[in-house]
């Protein structure tokens, strides 16, 4: 692994600065897809049990647009 970090660096430094800084944009850009993804994961079945709930009359007009429902 070190002889390719060094292959990278190498390589890098041969580059124009202009594309010097595509590359380091490019790396964080990686980096944050990464950590991102690290973030995002799959909700497991239940995980949101006793955290959502319905009210009994969930489905009963709401007062407050009685004058829009005419």
């Amino acid at each position: 692994m070190v002889t390719k970090t060094y292959q990278i660096h190498k390589r890098i430094n041969r580059l124009p600065m202009a594309k010097r800084a595509e590359v380091f944009d490019f790396i964080e850009f990686l980096l944050g897809q990464q950590q991102n993804g690290a973030l995002t994961k799959q909700p497991v079945f239940g995980c949101a049990k006793g955290r959502i709930r319905l009210e009994d009359d969930f489905n009963a007009p709401i007062v407050d647009f009685n004058n829009y429902m005419q």
